[in-house]
């Protein structure tokens, strides 16, 4: 069984993205838990910066896949809207969020995404 809770809202200083982190639990046959954090991003640009942000987005899942403690890092583009994407992401604890967020691959995501036009939509459970 798997339960969910919604730690809060952050706001992150990449373009001013606003994420949520939702902390997973799972017992197992032992009766302990494993506890992680979850990381949902719905990003959308303009169709003709589609290209730009994809790319951007699989060098840092790329990178990111790599990081200890980074136990998911997924990329889903919109069917109907070539510039929208979802990034779901999932760390083992708030270290390796931080981590993350403090990594070379994550400064130059920001980087090379600053000039793109960018809206940020954050999730998180109800």
């Amino acid at each position: 069984m798997i339960n969910i809770a919604a730690k809060g809202l952050r706001q992150s200083r990449l373009h001013n993205i606003f994420v949520s982190e939702i902390y997973f639990t799972q017992g197992d046959h032992m009766n302990q838990q494993r506890r992680s954090i979850g990381v949902h991003l719905r990003m959308t640009c303009a169709p003709l910066e589609a290209d730009s942000l994809l790319s951007a987005l699989q060098d840092l899942q790329r990178l990111s896949r790599e990081e200890p403690g980074n136990r998911m890092f997924d990329i889903l583009q919109c069917c109907e809207h070539a510039g929208g994407f979802l990034v779901l992401e999932e760390f083992e604890n708030e270290a390796a969020l931080a981590t993350h967020r403090a990594s070379d691959q994550f400064r130059r995501f920001k980087e090379a995404t600053a000039s793109l036009t960018l809206t940020i939509e954050r999730y998180a459970p109800v």
